[in-house]
């Protein structure tokens, strides 16, 4: 870390927790798109945006790590800091279901994934994870409310495929 003012250093690590956002939600649509055209090919890339995103989130983790060893953040510093590890541990965790999505692509028949909303329940959490961030970042509640309103959509969706 360097002796820049911590605002600077946690503005560092936030944008970079947006381009790991960015990356897996790319790749969740990308495993959508796989899975619906039965692309190998596709399913091998995402494969590797896989291996960069767990690297990054490693990096992203050791940086906050340093950052609280280092800075000794207080009050709503320490509290950004503490969320941006947590968010990218479920941003990783989420770029993992992308290739559990395009593992499962075999036993996936085009009738099935007419037969329910595989594709909007997938473009929906995608969209969730983009506000989610921005939301964060811009510290915006009513964006934040909207982010619920969302998961509570996709969990009637789940409900609705799952009972």
């Amino acid at each position: 870390m360097s002796s820049r003012p911590v605002h600077e250093l946690i503005k560092e690590l936030s944008l970079v927790l947006v381009h790991i956002s960015d990356k897996v939600v790319g790749n969740l649509y990308n495993a959508l798109h796989a899975v619906k055209h039965q692309d190998e090919q596709g399913a091998r890339q995402i494969r590797l945006v896989d291996r960069e995103i767990d690297a990054a989130e490693v990096t992203l983790e050791e940086r906050c790590l340093a950052f609280l060893a280092l800075q000794q953040p207080v009050a709503g510093d320490l509290r950004t800091i503490v969320a941006i590890i947590k968010i990218n541990d479920d941003l990783e965790r989420i770029g993992d279901l992308a290739v559990h999505i395009i593992d499962r692509m075999p036993e996936i028949s085009p009738s099935m994934l007419e037969s329910f909303s595989f594709e909007e329940m997938g473009l929906q959490a995608g969209d969730m994870v983009t506000k989610s961030i921005k939301a964060f970042i811009s510290k915006d509640r009513v964006l934040a409310d909207e982010v619920c309103a969302l998961d509570e959509e996709i969990d009637v969706m789940h409900r609705f495929v799952f009972k």
